[in-house]
C-alpha cells in the first residue's frame, strides 16, 4: 500500500528534483509550486508539514514539477508574478516582469514628485507592468501601452482590468511607429536590448520560453535604441521624461544615441545587483 505524501516529504521531494535538474532557487520553487498545487498559502505549509496531498493535489504537483524540471519560469507555471505593488498575468507570450524592472518606476516617482504626468507612453508593453504601475503611482494620469504582439497586448489588458485600471489604459498592438503623434509626460521602454552573440549564455528559462523578439537587438543589443529613441523627442512634453531600461555595459552606447536625438540623460539608476539598470533623460533643449 503506497503511503500518503505529505507536504514535508513533497516539499523534501520537490527540492531534490529541482536541485538536481540545476534549479537555483530549487528550496522556494518546490514551495510555491506546492502551495499552487494544494491552493494554499504559505501559512498551511509551514504549520501542517504532516497534512497528506489528496490525489488531485499530488498529481498537479508533480506535473508542476515536471515542468520546472524542464527549466519551465516558475511564472508561466503558475501564470503570475508579483511586480511594484501588484501581481500579473504572464503568458508565453510575454517577458516575465523583473525586479530589475522596478527601478524604472521608482525613477518616475522621484522625477515627479513636484507634478505628476498626466500622459503616459509604455512602449513594448508586455504585460503591462511598467505602464500599470506607473498609473497606480501617478491616480490621474492615463496611459498608453504599444506591443507588436497581439497575445501580449491581450495580456496587458486583461491586467489592466484585473487592476481596476482599465478606465485610464488603452492598449494599441502594433510597432514602435504606432504611438508616433501623440504628447506625452512619461515615456516609458524596457526594449528589447540582448545582443544576439549571447543567446547561449542565457539562462533556458529565458532562452527556451521567453519571447525571441523581446529580448535579442542586433550585434550590440542596441538597435532596438537606434530605431526608436530619434522619434521620440518629439513626442515628450516640456518638463517630459523618457525612461529606458538597459543592459549590463550599456550606458555609454545608450546615452550616446539619446545626446544624439536631442535629449540630455538627467538621471540614471542601479538595480539589485547594483548594475546600471535604467536611465532617464529630458529634451536637451527644455
Amino acid at each position: 500500500m503506497t503511503m500518503p505524501l505529505t507536504i514535508e516529504a513533497a516539499l523534501s521531494a520537490g527540492r531534490t528534483a529541482l536541485d538536481g535538474a540545476g534549479v537555483e532557487t530549487a528550496t522556494l520553487d518546490a514551495r510555491l509550486l506546492l502551495e499552487a498545487a494544494m491552493d494554499a498559502g504559505t501559512a498551511r505549509i509551514v504549520a501542517e508539514p504532516d497534512q497528506a496531498l489528496d490525489t488531485r493535489q499530488e498529481e498537479r504537483y508533480r506535473s508542476f514539477l515536471e515542468r520546472r524540471r524542464n527549466r519551465e519560469p516558475i511564472s508561466l507555471i503558475l501564470g503570475r508574478r508579483a511586480f511594484w505593488k501588484d501581481e500579473f498575468v504572464v503568458t508565453a507570450d510575454t517577458l516575465t516582469p523583473r525586479p530589475d524592472s522596478e527601478t524604472l518606476i521608482e525613477l518616475a516617482v522621484e522625477h515627479f514628485r513636484r507634478g505628476a504626468p498626466c500622459r503616459i507612453l509604455d512602449l513594448g508593453t508586455g504585460t503591462g507592468c511598467l505602464l500599470l504601475s506607473a498609473l497606480r503611482e501617478f491616480p490621474d494620469a492615463a496611459g498608453l501601452g504599444v506591443d507588436l504582439s497581439p497575445g501580449a497586448c491581450g495580456v496587458a489588458l486583461r491586467n489592466a482590468r484585473t487592476l481596476g485600471l482599465d478606465s485610464r489604459t488603452r492598449i494599441i498592438c502594433g510597432d514602435w511607429g504606432t504611438a508616433i503623434g501623440g504628447i506625452f509626460d512619461l515615456i516609458l521602454c524596457n526594449p528589447p536590448y540582448i545582443a544576439d552573440r549571447e543567446r547561449e549564455t542565457l539562462s533556458p528559462e529565458v532562452r527556451e520560453f521567453e519571447p525571441r523578439q523581446a529580448l535579442f537587438a542586433g550585434v550590440q543589443g542596441l538597435d532596438a535604441y537606434r530605431e526608436l529613441v530619434p522619434e521620440l523627442a518629439a513626442n515628450l512634453a516640456p518638463g517630459g521624461a523618457l525612461i529606458v531600461e538597459i543592459g549590463h555595459g550599456q550606458g555609454p552606447g545608450v546615452s550616446r544615441i539619446l545626446m544624439e536625438s536631442g535629449f540630455c540623460v538627467a538621471a540614471r539608476a542601479r538595480d539589485l545587483a547594483n548594475r546600471e539598470r535604467c536611465l532617464l533623460a529630458t529634451v536637451a533643449h527644455t
